[in-house]
């Protein structure tokens, strides 16, 4: 008789921790969009997530430069991690990384911030052509977080 309550007892303590838990957010997969530009080029934007109890740790926000063809010249990625309690978010870090991938197409600055519940990440990449620069574009992406972990 004293098994079965034990039993019970722990089965009941087990399902209240459940329900008080924080739960994980839904939004995990990664998730594309496209901004089409007058020249027919666009940034194509994905957002990779990974979500843990309390924190979203090692969210990605990539923004790839892409031509009229669809090949990658230049892409910029902004890192954060979060923490969030169920009211409010806090990003504790924003990491930005650029990269080139035509040689006609050079990243000349970076940065990255945080404030409260977001980070960001900025590029300026410039267009060359025989050496000769021709033109450039600058593009910025931000990431939030909100008090329930859920990443835009």
């Amino acid at each position: 008789m004293y098994q079965i309550i034990k039993k019970f007892w722990a089965l009941f303590l087990a399902i209240m921790l459940l329900s008080i838990a924080q739960p994980l957010s839904i939004n995990a997969a990664p998730h594309t969009t496209i901004e089409y530009l007058s020249d027919d080029s666009y940034f194509e934007t994905t957002i990779s997530i990974i979500p843990t109890r309390g924190t979203v740790t090692n969210t990605n926000i990539t923004v790839t430069y892409r031509n009229a063809s669809g090949e990658a010249m230049w892409d910029l990625t902004v890192t954060a991690n979060f923490t969030f309690n169920g009211k409010t978010a806090s990003c504790t870090s924003s990491k930005a990384t650029a990269n080139s991938y035509n040689r006609n197409w050079k990243i000349i600055e970076k940065s990255s911030s945080r404030s409260s519940n977001h980070g960001t990440a900025t590029a300026k990449a410039g267009q060359y052509l025989n050496g000769v620069y021709v033109n450039s574009l600058t593009k910025s992406v931000t990431i939030y977080c909100n008090g329930n972990g859920q990443v835009s």
